[in-house]
């Protein structure tokens, strides 16, 4: 809006502004980062703690996972879909699984065929491994991530745990990559994928708790170094 405020370095001075005085030459000011002073752990719904381990499980559940209903009513299976290239995140997410929530999971694999997961046509060439978890309690516990945004109790949590959420996120949907620029020299960059704007711009805004600035084209969030 014209009224919106804006902060920027004008003749040598900080000030604050009206979008409608903005004017050629005026530098705006952004946010590099954000303090934060959370200390300890918050609580789930049943009592769990979300620590690290507990939020790189939200993480990834929210990226690559689905929770699902057996009736209109409830929540009762969670499964996680892990493709061979991500196989070594699967005993880890097993052991969260037995220590954190003290459930039973086994696993089934996919051979490779056209699909749809999550709102997306999925061709796959590889085996997808389906972790797998029949808990209505512990549906119910997750059930905020069929929404594909960031929970709120991650959002108020440490930097440490958001760190961990970040991380079972970016291994399920993100990956790193080399491009060429004009000049010929390479440049590292790392996305994520989601067909979820509202995440894509929720993981915008936290990257800033860390220093990190980013960008969103289309269903991609891109971080170059």
């Amino acid at each position: 809006s014209l009224t919106h405020p804006l902060y920027i370095k004008k003749e040598g001075n900080s000030c604050w502004i009206s979008s409608k005085n903005l004017k050629i030459g005026n530098q705006i000011k952004a946010m590099r980062s954000v303090r934060c002073t959370k200390k300890g752990y918050l609580k789930l719904k049943n009592g769990y703690r979300c620590d690290e381990d507990v939020a790189l499980f939200y993480g990834y559940l929210i990226g690559d996972g689905c929770i699902t209903k057996s009736n209109k009513t409830k929540y009762n299976r969670l499964t996680l879909f892990i493709n061979q290239e991500e196989r070594d995140i699967l005993n880890i997410l097993k052991s969260i699984i037995k220590t954190k929530f003290n459930q039973i999971c086994y696993t089934r694999v996919r051979q490779p065929k056209k699909s749809k997961i999550s709102g997306r046509i999925i061709d796959s060439t590889q085996p997808l491994t389906y972790l797998v978890i029949n808990s209505t309690s512990l549906a119910n516990v997750f059930e905020d991530g069929v929404n594909k945004e960031i929970p709120n109790i991650i959002l108020s949590s440490k930097k440490e745990v958001v760190a961990s959420f970040l991380k079972g996120l970016f291994e399920a949907d993100g990956c790193v990559f080399i491009s060429k620029r004009l000049d010929r020299t390479d440049k590292g960059k790392i996305q994520l994928k989601s067909f979820s704007h509202r995440l894509l711009k929720d993981v915008q805004t936290i990257l800033i708790k860390f220093g990190i600035q980013s960008r969103i084209n289309s269903d991609n969030l891109i971080i170059a170094r």
